[in-house]
């Protein structure tokens, strides 16, 4: 996610989900990071416009979809590994 996203969340005033992990926060331009798992979370809300989180022209990389879970919420958390 990004920073202004992030900030986002954090101002929403209720705890932070990953505690037990350690989190990123990408800027759309930070081309040099290097990943071994995504956990992507989809929520069914618009929230505007927002950044892209990855450049124009990304390079391609190669990812396997290791789990999926659906909330009763509406929410949806994929995790993938790097092939």
């Amino acid at each position: 996610m990004g920073d202004r996203i992030y900030q986002e969340i954090i101002g929403f005033g209720v705890p932070w989900p990953y505690k037990d992990k350690q989190t990123y926060v990408i800027a759309h331009n930070d081309t040099n990071v290097t990943l071994d798992e995504m956990q992507i979370t989809i929520v069914p809300t618009i929230l505007g416009e927002g950044l892209p989180l990855f450049p124009d022209k990304p390079k391609t990389s190669k990812w396997t979809l290791v789990e999926n879970k659906s909330f009763s919420t509406g929410l949806a958390l994929l995790t993938y590994t790097k092939k």
